[in-house]
């Protein structure tokens, strides 16, 4: 249990090296290869403007039935939605949605 998390946070930290240059919508497409590429997910950003969640970036293969899908909020203005999301493990999940958070914090001050 101890290695799968500290391999998980040995990712978190690629990712966070990975997307420190990027712009919002280049870090959001970059985390969402990464993503898919270390645990089969797919997730995808969205701008979240009242009930509308509209695509900003991400890999989608495949649009989902709306039924399927899990929607995490980031911010006021922004969101997750994968409909895969059950494949990372509620604590990895928990850490990449706080890493996440940050991110769009960071990103948007930085504008």
């Amino acid at each position: 249990m101890e290695r799968e998390t500290s391999g998980f946070d040995r990712w978190l930290r690629t990712v966070e090296c990975v997307t420190r240059e990027l712009s919002l919508v280049g870090a959001f497409g970059a985390v969402s290869r990464l993503v898919n590429e270390a645990f089969g997910a797919q997730v995808w950003f969205v701008e979240v403007m009242g009930r509308r969640w509209s695509y900003v970036a991400g890999e989608l293969r495949d649009r989902p039935a709306q039924a399927t899908v899990t929607r995490v909020y980031l911010n006021g203005k922004f969101g997750l939605v994968s409909d895969t999301w059950g494949t990372i493990s509620k604590p990895e999940r928990a850490k990449l949605i706080a890493f996440l958070e940050r991110l769009v914090t960071w990103k948007e001050l930085s504008r």
